[in-house]
């Protein structure tokens, strides 16, 4: 069925965020002597909730302290992080969310809170461009539950069939096809596209971008 809306992961996605967000979660773990390496990170982590994230750390260093503190904790060290350094945008994404806003309504459903990812596409200067922003932590369940994306489909006002989803990770593109969504995945530099061989489609990067969502409109 053809695509009449479209939808976008951010964290990976729409910016390198993985390794602030891993310095944020070691951040918020120095204080108990405890850390965590990129691979681990990617095999046990990547791609959940940060309440998910930090209730699963909790259990495996035996913290003393709340998921929810654990939480507050690596929020606070990864807006310092942005509002101090700043990060870009994945090079290609503003000119392909420019051109694809042209042709149809746009959202995002991401794990990140709802004021990361406004102050994040604000910052890349797009936030005007998506009708809608639904985080992960505004639904019962997160990734790899498809409730984000279902969410985003019902704010759109467009069935599930008649979205496209851009995701990075395999708990992501479970969540679009638990959707009933299409799904494009893109490779980073943490994912092959081995990895991502549950998506419909596979792109290297956003100057594939406007074709594949072409393909799956056909």
């Amino acid at each position: 069925m053809p695509v009449r809306a479209f939808i976008f992961d951010m964290d990976g996605v729409m910016l390198d965020s993985e390794p602030v967000q891993l310095r944020s979660y070691n951040a918020a773990l120095a204080p108990f002597n405890a850390s965590v390496l990129m691979p681990e990170f990617k095999e046990r982590y990547m791609g959940l909730r940060d309440t998910q994230i930090c209730a699963q750390m909790v259990a495996d260093f035996s913290l003393p302290v709340s998921a929810e503190e654990l939480v507050a904790a690596k929020r606070s060290a990864y807006m310092q992080t942005l509002q101090q350094d700043g990060i870009p945008p994945t090079p290609g994404l503003v000119d392909a969310v420019t051109a694809l806003h042209a042709r149809m309504p746009l959202g995002i459903a991401s794990s990140s809170s709802k004021s990361e990812i406004e102050f994040i596409t604000s910052m890349f200067g797009i936030r005007e461009l998506f009708t809608v922003v639904v985080s992960g932590h505004e639904v019962q369940e997160g990734k790899p539950a498809p409730d984000v994306y279902l969410k985003a489909s019902e704010m759109l006002g467009v069935p599930p069939e008649f979205c496209g989803v851009i995701e990075d990770t395999k708990t992501g593109i479970r969540a679009a096809k638990a959707a009933g969504m299409h799904c494009i995945g893109i490779t980073t530099a943490y994912h092959s596209a081995a990895e991502l061989a549950e998506a419909d489609l596979i792109i290297g990067s956003f100057a594939q971008f406007i074709g594949a969502v072409e393909n799956l409109a056909a």
